[in-house]
């Protein structure tokens, strides 16, 4: 009920679905950044108008407990908050998203500090005493200002101050920077010019027997309001007078529990009447809220918030947040209106007056007087069906009206069609009974000022105004006729139901003539014809269609291309050639100059997801007019937002490789990362903060341009394994009516090259190549130089054998030689005989002298072919010795000998042992067989010699033979072993390793 306040709202919810902590909050603050902040008995809860941020964990509080429920809050003018507890003040800073704690009544066994103000540098705070200190926020110094006399407070938790709560009368500052504490039956005053405290309104409240229940002060008017047990009491401090305001309209409010100031109006509750209401400043003119919810006895604490809408705590549930700025789209019923019990069901039709007035149905009429009720013919009978259109040249409004008249006992049943004039009076124009009814009416329209073109279910119809006649229009189609769409130059389309929508012109002598199918094959219901452009909008079961002046699709409108419902119900043109439609998913908009589509939703204000087929009206003023199954919406376009707040992209948080990226910052300030190249893996938490329509916008965003991604109005940016370089990070706003995205922000990302992609480290592997070349060459030189060094020392070695060997063993084979010819010579002609035989004797040493000549010469040789290998010497000495002999031999010989032994001393001592041995056995051995084995095993030579003969005794010493093979196989560094015994044959076995 609302006398002389005009006021609207709707209502708002914000509840632990939203995030809240928990659902009893009984502070709240608006900071200067946009965010509201609110208490719960567990935590912290911060607001941006999409999303809640609960502060409960450790890491946003440095050395101190995490806060719980808060007591009260100021905020400084570098945007830090100070929020007030049972500890202390609570401090948070905003640049590091941390809080700390600050002893401010040390001398205060509870510690309680309660923060009110911020005021000339310095946070000011209260406690239960009412002793009143401030905290310097340059300095960090607190001072004790002062101590009033008002009665102290029992405790600050609200199940121990059910009689006093003190939260709803907070200290405040009033325009002369004076402090006022209010009490509960007296009010002080702290003079900050003088420093003296005063009582100024004396014992008024005591003698009046009031209580003080709330209090608020209103700086436009510089007066406090105080809600009592007896009203309201209003006390300017200008002039010092009372105002007590115990009655609006008649209601007694009685106990007045909660009251604050707004821009243009109060709130307030009465507690006796468990209802809400609205005064104006001149507390003349008030408003009573309806509403039982927000009524209810759980709704305290009020305030508003900078934008002009009213926050209150539901206890138990969250807040109720009353915005009184129009909805895009105005709408009825809506939530403050005693529409609500004008209409229980869904709009069907609408109607205009010649005075512009707009009849609802048949049920009541919308105008400049606001909503009255209509006393349709047939209210107190059963309507079964109805259509409404307005009269040729405004002077009134056609109702169809199909009615059971259950106060017959026959339950007669009749149509009628009824005339309302601009006096709202209806009477009866022309009835229908019986077999005269033509059926249900689906729709009609005014031709000229003597004839109705109806459509009913039986078919098309004219209704002749001055014969008062329905005559069937010949040639008309067959089938279930939906809707008539009046065209220009005499001609319609008209829908049918599970058919083509035909076109057809109205002769002048009425007759109809149906000419072409408009868009074949598909089901159309509504079209608008844009007469400037020469367009046609189609309405359809399966989105819109443009089309040209001769009806040739141009575009289709549907689900790909954004529309938010595809089944229409209805279509309107607005002045701007623009479409409008109505659908199962709300009412959405297609511009006529760039086709963009805007859908409208429940935050919009429409009336419910669901609209009614056939309703909707384009008044005279251009008003646009859909109805649906709750009610109806009315607008005039074009539509522009309007927002108090600008919103803004706010980063809560930012992630490196899953860790937070500097974790004693606000992620929000943070404008340049520079990260190593293993630090590719960034996170970040955006949000759009904007405490009216953060939920309307999207996030979009990219690395230098806005092609990367979107996310919701709070969404997480993932980039995962960036390569290194410099890079931009651009985020914005972005929403229906935004063409570009808006307000971006930026972070520089700068990740390095890993250090073996950088410059200095490229310089330095140069310079480490360089040095690794140069000791590979001085390690090959020296190699080079040992191996020289070695060779030449085998060499040596190998030369000081050979010559030892040509002394030791040639030498001595020449001296024998000189000597048997000197002495063959001398004894010639005494004995010719011995002559002779040291001869033959000169003969035989000069033969062998030969063999260990070409011997040494063989082993010198470098192996140029076959016959020089060492196998083949091998073969060839084991054919002449045992040759001569009846002893059979076998040669087992690797195939791998001749390429492993390239020295000269090993072939040489291989092949002077295997000389000696098979000598050996050809003089002694008496064997029928002898077996030569050499082979490379485990990397040692073998070689194996042994014959089936008589042995050699044990007794029997070893001859030269044998010690000159032991020798030469310890030269060899080999091993020389033999095993033999009588008449068991001789196995020598020489192990030498490979060189």
């Amino acid at each position: 009920m609302a006398q002389g306040l005009d006021i609207s709202y709707h209502t708002i919810k914000l509840n632990p679905d939203d995030g809240l902590s928990q659902g009893s909050n009984y502070f709240r603050y608006e900071d200067s950044k946009g965010f509201m902040w609110i208490t719960g008995n567990d935590a912290l809860n911060r607001y941006d108008g999409s999303m809640v941020k609960v502060y409960n964990l450790d890491k946003y509080f440095k050395d101190c407990p995490n806060l719980q429920q808060g007591y009260g809050f100021a905020e400084d003018d570098s945007s830090n908050l100070y929020a007030g507890s049972v500890r202390g003040l609570y401090k948070y800073i905003r640049n590091e998203e941390k809080f700390i704690l600050i002893n401010i009544f040390p001398g205060d066994s509870d510690k309680v500090a309660m923060p009110f103000a911020f005021k000339k540098g310095k946070v000011w705070c209260f406690n239960k005493n009412y002793e009143l200190a401030a905290y310097d926020v340059k300095t960090g110094k607190v001072s004790l200002v002062t101590k009033v006399n008002l009665q102290p407070l029992k405790s600050i938790h609200v199940y121990d101050i059910q009689d006093n709560v003190f939260y709803y009368r907070l200290p405040f500052f009033d325009v002369e920077n004076n402090i006022w504490l209010i009490g509960k039956d007296e009010v002080c005053r702290y003079e900050s010019s003088t420093k003296t405290i005063s009582y100024p309104l004396g014992n008024y409240f005591k003698d009046k027997n009031l209580q003080i229940y709330c209090s608020t002060f209103d700086k436009e008017t510089n007066a406090i309001l105080f809600g009592t047990n007896d009203g309201i009491v209003s006390y300017s401090i200008t002039t010092n007078t009372f105002k007590q305001i115990k009655y609006l309209g008649g209601n007694y409010l009685g106990l007045v529990q909660n009251i604050c100031t707004g821009q243009r109006f109060f709130a307030a509750k009465s507690w006796s009447l468990q209802k809400n209401f609205f005064t104006d400043k001149q507390l003349d003119k008030f408003f009573w809220i309806e509403d039982p919810t927000i009524n209810s006895a759980a709704t305290f604490r009020y305030d508003f918030d900078k934008s002009g809408r009213l926050w209150m705590c539901n206890d138990g549930q969250g807040q109720f947040i009353l915005d009184f700025k129009p909805l895009l789209l105005n709408k009825l019923p809506n939530d403050n209106t005693q529409t609500q019990k004008l209409i229980f069901r869904g709009v069907s039709t609408f109607a205009e007056f010649g005075d512009n007035d707009i009849l609802i149905q048949y049920d009541f009429i919308m105008g400049k007087n606001g909503i009255t009720l209509f006393q349709c013919p047939g209210k107190k009978s059963i309507i079964t069906d109805f259509r409404t259109v307005s009269a040729y040249g405004g002077k009134g409004v056609w109702l169809y009206l199909s009615i059971l008249n259950k106060y017959s006992s026959a339950l007669n049943k009749f149509s009628a069609f009824y005339f309302v004039g601009n006096n709202k009076q209806a009477s009866l124009f022309c009835r229908f009974t019986g077999k005269n009814m033509p059926g249900q009416i689906n729709d009609f329209m005014v031709y000229d000022n003597q004839r109705l073109l109806c459509s009913f279910s039986t078919g098309l119809y004219w209704f002749n105004t001055f014969t008062k006649e329905l005559e069937k229009i010949k040639g008309q189609p067959v089938g279930n006729n939906f809707k008539i769409n009046k065209l220009s130059n005499n001609r319609i389309a008209v829908s049918f139901l599970n058919s083509n929508m035909l076109l057809a012109q109205i002769n002048k002598d009425y007759t109809i003539h149906f000419t072409d199918e408009i868009l074949p094959g598909v089901q159309s219901f509504y079209v608008a014809e844009d007469e400037a452009r020469k367009l046609y909008w189609l309405a359809t079961n399966n989105g819109v269609y443009l089309l040209d002046h001769r009806f040739k699709t141009i575009e289709k409108f549907d689900a790909n291309s954004g529309l938010a419902g595809t089944y229409m119900y209805g279509l309107l043109l607005d002045e701007d050639g623009s479409a409008w439609c109505s659908h199962q998913r709300g009412i959405s908009s297609i511009s006529s100059a760039d086709h963009k589509i805007i859908n409208y939703n429940k935050e919009d204000g429409i009336q419910d997801w669901d609209f009614n087929n056939r309703s909707f009206y384009k008044a005279t003023d251009g008003t646009l007019y859909f109805g649906g199954v709750s009610g109806f919406n009315y607008f005039k376009p074009p539509i522009q937002p309007s927002h108090f707040y600008q919103p803004e992209i706010y980063i809560d948080e930012i992630k490196v490789n899953g860790q937070t990226y500097l974790p004693d910052s606000n992620a929000t300030y943070i404008n340049d990362m520079h990260l190593n190249a293993s630090q590719n893996n960034i996170t970040i938490h955006a949000i759009v903060k904007d405490l009216e329509n953060a939920k309307s916008y999207t996030i979009v965003y990219g690395l230098g341009n806005f092609s990367g991604g979107s996310l919701t109005n709070n969404g997480t940016i993932n980039f995962a394994n960036l390569a290194p370089g410099d890079y931009t990070l651009k985020i914005a706003i972005k929403n229906r009516f935004f063409t570009q995205p808006q307000f971006p922000k930026k972070i520089h990302i700068h990740i390095a090259l890993p250090f073996y992609r950088t410059v200095w480290f490229a310089v330095l592997l140069s310079f480490a190549f360089s040095a690794l070349l140069f000791v590979i060459y001085i390690k090959r030189k020296q190699s080079k130089q040992r191996m020289i060094a070695q060779q030449q020392a085998a060499l040596d070695q190998q030369r000081h054998a050979f010559t030892a060997d040509l002394h030791d063993d040639i030498g001595a084979s020449l001296s024998s030689l000189q000597l048997n010819s000197a002495i063959a010579a001398q004894v010639f002609d005494k004995n010719p005989q011995q002559s002779k035989e040291m001869l033959q004797k000169v003969e035989g040493q000069s033969q062998q002298l030969a063999e260990k000549i070409g011997d040494f010469i063989w082993s010198m040789k470098p192996r140029q072919d076959e016959f020089m290998t060492l196998s083949s010497r091998i073969k060839t000495y084991t054919s002449e010795i045992l040759g001569a002999t009846a002893i059979s031999h076998q040669l087992k010989i690797d195939s791998n000998i001749d390429q492993a032994i390239v020295d000269f001393s090993l072939r040489k001592n291989l092949l002077l042992i295997v000389k000696e041995a098979l000598n050996n056995a050809a003089k002694y051995s008496k064997a029928n067989n002898v077996l030569i084995e050499m082979k490379i095993e485990n990397n040692q030579i073998i070689l194996q010699i042994s014959d089936d003969g008589v042995g050699l005794p044990e007794q029997n010493k070893p001859g030269n033979g044998l010690k000159n093979m032991r020798t030469r196989t310890e030269e060899m560094k080999g091993v020389f072993t033999i095993e033999t015994g009588l008449q068991k044959g001789v196995v020598i076995l020489v192990s030498i390793p490979c060189p």
